[in-house]
């Protein structure tokens, strides 16, 4: 939303102007009705960067003395008949330029999507006037949210929006908006290492180049056809080196089959052939990615990178690998509705100029066809296809597998951990030592406030940023340590309700404080612990979704991996949620159990 300035009306009155602009109306408007029933109706257009405003008004003022309803009913709608006849004469030239073409000046104000830690918002902001920004994790989350209305428009590379066109025949680039954004390389750490890598991979890209197999690789990946895996070099002598990847844009970087597949996967699996060294590679999106090159966690970073000057001063970037360009892309039907010409009428599978503009790099390597409509034989024929793609096609059910069983494994040993550090905190706060309590009690409201990501992060990226700890591990530990501030606080509130009377009864029998506590208190106290333990369990479950931020493939990021690679959020967002509920309800009947043995036991 846009906020213009404010204003005077002819009697002195000031109100203030609010302007939502959208793709099917251009001329959006504003009613305001003051109480005393003075009424200010107003058209608003946003113009040219250069004029910066073109306004048409249409104004009607209600003096304060006519109160009467008909008089306002009378006057609304002519207003209304104003307004209509205004966006019906204005409607022919909504910031287009020669032959109905668009001009970024028509995107001003409107809604547009972002990649986090991509540059993206750098280039809207220096084409479009005012854009409201929406953020994302990738390019497909961008396509599905401009399908379904939640944005305007957004920036992509023609080569990454020629495969997403094909499940999104709706959407289409915008023809003659087009933006060179520069050249992409491979970044590397700030470090005496990452500094012999980039000279050894700019000497790589040299002699490819030179010998023509880049312009083949290229050709490869920007064809249409299946592709292969690339075949991941698993020994080398001298050592290994570390890939990330966010492996959510395709062709330059995707998951299949279970292997890693694309443009910049393959020159780098290329380049450790050459030079000795075995390959390993994590997945996270682009701003782990940025963080994981930055920590020195990871030697080489493959993700479209563009080497701005803000990233040169944190890392190293390769020789460009390719030339880019933006495409604008928007819905057809908001296409038409700006233009006036039936861009929802064009054949998706030909004479559609708006899906092929593109970069010189896609033109030399041979196009793909850009948008191909899949033939839908109605909702159970729709369901079927995209439940085989979810699940069947490519084996993608193994993923699924996989990322459960990293979250199970999380989480059990999260539990476990954080249970027995939380009775080892509550111990020590019995002892009501002053220092140990007082560090404790820093410690708990340290962790209880700060966000589990954040912690995640700062446990990944800076306590561990230099260390070869797995991503796993550093969650487990995160994780153990937030759940053991809960169970220490679940042991205080409930253990510490048990009556004194018991303890001291079983002193009088001659018990110590250690079999009194073990064998009368505990017993009693676990009646009401193991309920809420159950809950902070669940809880933790749930929570463990986040540790995708530090390259750990658990089950939310398969599905999103899953979801890079179907371009539809319905089947893998539903099996996801469905897996979380299943094994929530299951962990309820499993404490439930336990609760009614330990019953039965005392």
């Amino acid at each position: 939303m846009s906020h213009e300035p404010e204003t005077a009306d002819p009697q002195g009155r000031r109100f203030l102007c609010v302007v939502r602009p959208a793709p099917t109306a251009p001329l959006p408007f504003f009613i305001l009705l003051y109480p005393n029933f003075s009424l200010y109706a107003t058209i608003v257009r946003k113009g040219t960067a250069k004029s910066r405003e073109r306004r048409s008004a249409v104004s009607v003022i209600v003096n304060s003395d006519m109160k009467h309803s008909f008089f306002r009913r009378f006057l609304i709608a002519v207003v209304l008949l104003l307004i209509i006849g205004s966006n019906v004469c204005f409607a022919a030239d909504p910031g287009t330029g020669t032959a109905g073409q668009l001009s970024f000046d028509a995107l001003a104000g409107l809604r547009a999507g972002a990649v986090d830690g991509s540059i993206q918002y750098k280039y809207i902001t220096q084409n479009v006037e005012d854009p409201a920004f929406y953020y994302f994790d990738s390019t497909t989350d961008e396509a599905m949210a401009l399908s379904q209305g939640k944005i305007d428009f957004y920036f992509d590379m023609p080569q990454s929006f020629a495969l997403l066109s094909e499940e999104y025949p709706e959407l289409m680039a915008v023809p003659g908006l087009s933006v060179p954004i520069g050249s992409i390389g491979f970044c590397f750490a700030k470090t005496a290492r990452g500094q012999e890598l980039q000279q050894e991979m700019n000497e790589f890209l040299e002699t490819i180049r030179e010998s023509g197999e880049l312009e083949e690789i290229r050709s490869y990946w920007f064809s249409a056809g299946d592709k292969e895996n690339v075949t991941i070099p698993t020994e080398g002598e001298n050592g290994t080196v570390r890939l990330v990847e966010t492996a959510h844009t395709a062709p330059f970087g995707y998951i299949q089959n279970g292997g890693l597949a694309g443009y910049e996967p393959d020159l780098v699996a290329r380049f450790c052939e050459s030079y000795g060294y075995a390959l390993s590679y994590v997945i996270t999106n682009t701003e782990g990615a940025l963080a994981e090159i930055q920590s020195g966690k990871s030697d080489i970073g493959a993700s479209t990178f563009i080497a701005t000057d803000e990233r040169k001063e944190i890392m190293y970037f390769s020789d460009s690998t390719l030339e880019l360009t933006y495409s604008v892309i928007m819905r057809r039907d908001a296409l038409t509705a700006l233009t006036g010409q039936d861009y929802e009428a064009l054949s998706a599978s030909g004479g559609d100029s708006g899906n092929t503009a593109g970069s010189d790099a896609q033109d030399s390597s041979g196009s793909q066809d850009l948008s191909a409509s899949t033939d839908k034989t109605g909702v159970l024929g729709s369901l079927k296809e995209s439940f085989c793609k979810t699940f069947l096609k490519e084996a993608r059910w193994k993923m699924i597998l996989q990322g459960l069983g990293t979250t199970l494994a999380i989480t059990v040993l999260s539990a476990l951990t954080g249970t027995f550090l939380g009775m080892l905190f509550y111990q020590i706060r019995r002892r009501k030592t002053r220092v140990l309590s007082g560090l404790l009690k820093l410690f708990s409201t340290v962790l209880s406030g700060t966000p589990v990501v954040v912690l995640l992060m700062i446990t990944y990226y800076i306590i561990f940023g230099r260390i070869g700890i797995p991503g796993f591990w550093v969650a487990v530990i995160t994780f153990s340590l937030n759940f053991s501030v809960s169970a220490a606080s679940v042991f205080q509130s409930t253990i510490g309700a048990v009556d004194i009377g018991q303890t001291e009864a079983a002193l009088a029998l001659g018990y110590t404080r250690r079999q009194a506590f073990r064998k009368f208190v505990l017993p009693q106290a676990a009646q009401n612990f193991i309920p809420l333990l159950q809950g902070q369990t669940i809880a933790l479950l749930k929570g463990t979704a986040v540790v995708g931020y530090i390259a750990v493939q658990d089950l939310t990021k398969m599905g999103d991996i899953i979801r890079s690679r179907t371009y539809e959020a319905f089947f893998p967002l539903l099996a996801i949620a469905a897996i979380y509920l299943l094994v929530a309800w299951l962990t309820g009947l499993f404490f439930e159990q336990i609760r009614r043995r330990w019953k039965a036991w005392k």
